[in-house]
């Protein structure tokens, strides 16, 4: 997330997935979602690093959409089973609404996915939309500062905060 500070100093705030991508070997395998970001680069420029956020954060943003769902599954199979009349307009009805968490769930689900961060060798960028894209850079020359923090939590599982301060 870029956002200005009142200084005039951008910060990026990125939180990463550090089991991905050490190496030169991850980088080509993400050629294929990356290749938007293939576009964006130029003639010399390679990237270094591909991450996004963390898993944790996907299923913290999106596992009571699927709860829910899940639970309106359970409603219309007790409504088929239990009920005498109507039950079928009462299951379909319930299916249905089941339908809105689970889009809700796919769709965060893909923009966690098409969510990029990439340092190049001139650059960092980040790269996210579905359909419409945004793109974020920063050009390592004026990076000035970076800053991590990482909670109990992220220390245990793996992912923490990169402040970036650019001037």
């Amino acid at each position: 997330v870029v956002s200005p500070a009142s200084s005039g100093v951008t910060q990026v705030r990125i939180s990463t997935n550090p089991a991905i991508g050490q190496s030169g070997t991850v980088a080509a395998k993400w050629r294929k979602i990356v290749s938007y970001l293939d576009d964006l680069l130029a003639s010399d420029e390679r990237v270094v690093l591909i991450a996004h956020r963390h898993i944790l954060f996907l299923i913290l943003h999106t596992i009571l959409y699927v709860l829910g769902a899940i639970a309106l599954w359970i409603l219309a199979y007790l409504a088929f089973d239990r009920l005498s009349t109507g039950k079928t307009i009462v299951t379909l009805l319930l299916l249905a609404a089941s339908l809105v968490p689970i889009s809700i769930a796919a769709y965060r689900f893909m923009s966690w996915k098409l969510e990029q961060y990439a340092i190049t060798t001139y650059r960092i960028v980040q790269v996210e939309g579905l359909i419409n894209k945004r793109t974020f850079d920063s050009s390592l020359e004026k990076v000035n500062d970076v800053q991590m923090t990482q909670g109990l939590f992220g220390r245990l599982f793996g992912f923490g905060d990169i402040f970036i301060i650019t001037g």
